[in-house]
């Protein structure tokens, strides 16, 4: 029956974070995230309440989740790009650490299902959307747009399973200050892997092929993603060995 089946809950939560050593004393280039970062020795901790509704329904051979979040957050603390340029590194944009208020809400699909006794589908989407609420709820910085995947999994036995799906995210025009908007992308990703037992021990061998049709595309939450896209196309190959 539906109720053999069903779940359906909800999460109250309260969280705490003290602000981070390089987030109160902070002071010079980030090179790897082209910004100028200086620290703020004057922040409070983070506070947050959060509540969430769940639902959980586990057809026969299959598994749907959905969750619904709301988080108010109490001096949200992060690096807030303040539009200028560094007066030590002129070509650097200075990122001053800040705590705000915050709000974010949002939304996360999961879905799995079998197909016979060797194929299964899965899927994943994911949304949020945050804003500044002591900032005329100016849009928070660096938060990734509508995004999700989808594949198909072939498991022949225990030893060996194939995979291929698409990795996909909406166009991000919802933008913070100085925020540059990102297009939508479609990647699509596959993989292998086997296992052995050989000479007394457990081999795994596995190949991944990302990015398989070599798409120029940028996620939103890289800071320099207007510089520096994505990766092309990459294979991996690895072995292990577990003793």
């Amino acid at each position: 029956s539906l109720k053999q089946h069903l779940i359906i809950g909800s999460t109250i939560m309260r969280t705490f974070r003290a602000p981070g050593i390089e987030e109160l004393f902070t002071e010079g280039p980030h090179l790897a995230a082209y910004a100028y970062e200086v620290g703020n020795g004057s922040l409070d901790p983070e506070r947050g309440l959060g509540t969430e509704l769940f639902v959980d329904y586990h057809p026969a051979g299959g598994h749907v989740h959905l969750a619904l979040f709301r988080n108010s957050i109490e001096r949200y603390i992060f690096p807030k790009n303040t539009g200028k340029r560094s007066l030590r590194r002129a070509d650097l944009f200075l990122y001053q650490t800040v705590g705000l208020r915050a709000l974010m809400h949002g939304a996360e699909l999961a879905i799995e299902k079998e197909l016979g006794r060797r194929w299964q589908t899965l899927g994943t989407l994911s949304y949020v959307r945050g804003r500044l609420t002591n900032l005329e709820d100016e849009s928070m910085p660096r938060l990734p747009p509508l995004q999700g995947r989808a594949g198909l999994a072939y498991k022949r036995d225990d030893a060996m399973q194939l995979s291929g799906g698409v990795r996909m995210a909406a166009a991000q025009k919802r933008l913070g200050p100085f925020e540059n908007p990102t297009d939508a992308y479609i990647v699509l990703d596959f993989s292998g892997q086997y296992y052995i037992h050989w000479r007394g021990h457990l081999h795994t061998v596995a190949i991944t092929l990302e990015n398989a049709s070599d798409a120029a595309y940028r996620k939103h939450l890289n800071r320099v993603k207007k510089i520096l896209p994505e990766p092309g196309r990459n294979l991996r190959l690895l072995h292990k060995v577990f003793f």
